[in-house]
């Protein structure tokens, strides 16, 4: 009788133990995958809007810094609402429209009835170090820009930008006020005359900066330091700086309206942003301003 207890105590278990076993440990296992699914979801979901939000911020800031300093009507876009393009400023300041000196000090006024060489500006060129004068050809000069014109449009050769051959020469003075002397190595007549009196100073070579979303790729990327173009960012391809924003590009639209004699031009972007069933909204207004 003894021995035969002894044989039942290391029988071990049966098999009706082993599948009751493994039956609640399944049951148990459910219960825990079903609390603990959930929050990891929505831990992964948060982590997935947290990466977009970041990413939304990185292309508004980027837009926004490029739209603020763009020249003023040098935005446009391409047929499809798919390219944005602009050109960037390195200086700006305001001109003298009328001889304010007294006595009157000749070469003082900008002159739009035919080719000037000499001008004054009101304050100075806040951007570029002028020690004590600059420039040679490192920039090209800008007044009047407007695109509803040809002979307005620098993209279209227009008069409003002075010839790449030619030398610009800023003096800075102080004395009766503080200004800049501006000096043009050849006679250039500007067409007309620019919102609040501003004149510019671009990089010469002129480089645009474009950005270009692909909705089959999912990409936002920015070009800089292409050639100009009359299409627009025609040259971007060639750009030797090419930077991906963003790949979660859904949708997007670039639009702007064109500026007129009371106003500078207006930038619209809206560009959706979706990366595993999160989507997260990129809108910006924005206009050029540019004010010293």
């Amino acid at each position: 009788m003894s021995t035969t207890r002894h044989m039942r105590r290391c029988q071990g278990f049966t098999l009706v133990e082993l599948v009751v076993s493994i039956c609640i440990a399944t049951i148990v296992a459910a219960f825990i995958v079903m609390f603990i699914r959930t929050p990891v979801e929505n831990y992964m979901a948060q982590s997935r809007r947290g990466e977009l939000i970041t990413e939304a911020d990185l292309i508004e800031r980027n837009l926004s810094q490029d739209i603020h300093t763009a020249l003023p009507n040098s935005t446009r876009r391409d047929p499809s609402g798919f390219i944005l393009e602009l050109i960037p400023i390195a200086d700006m300041a305001i001109y003298r429209a009328e001889n304010t000196e007294t006595p009157a000090i000749a070469n003082d006024e900008l002159s739009f009835t035919g080719p000037d060489t000499r001008f004054k500006t009101l304050g100075v060129f806040s951007q570029t170090s002028i020690p004590p004068a600059c420039c040679g050809t490192r920039f090209r000069m800008v007044i009047g820009q407007n695109q509803a014109t040809a002979s307005q449009d620098l993209y279209q050769g227009g008069n409003v930008i002075t010839p790449p051959s030619t030398s610009i020469t800023l003096t800075r003075q102080s004395s009766p006020t503080r200004n800049d002397a501006v000096v043009l190595g050849a006679a250039f007549s500007f067409t007309s005359p620019s919102l609040n009196k501003h004149v510019f100073l671009v990089a010469n070579p002129i480089r645009p900066v474009a950005y270009e979303c692909n909705i089959s790729t999912h990409t936002l990327k920015r070009f800089e330091n292409y050639a100009i173009a009359a299409g627009v960012a025609a040259n971007r391809n060639a750009a030797t700086r090419i930077g991906t924003i963003s790949n979660d590009v859904s949708s997007c639209t670039f639009s702007n309206l064109p500026g007129i004699a009371s106003r500078s031009d207006l930038v619209t972007i809206n560009i959706q942003l979706q990366r595993s069933g999160e989507t997260q909204t990129v809108f910006l207004q924005q206009a050029v301003e540019n004010l010293p």
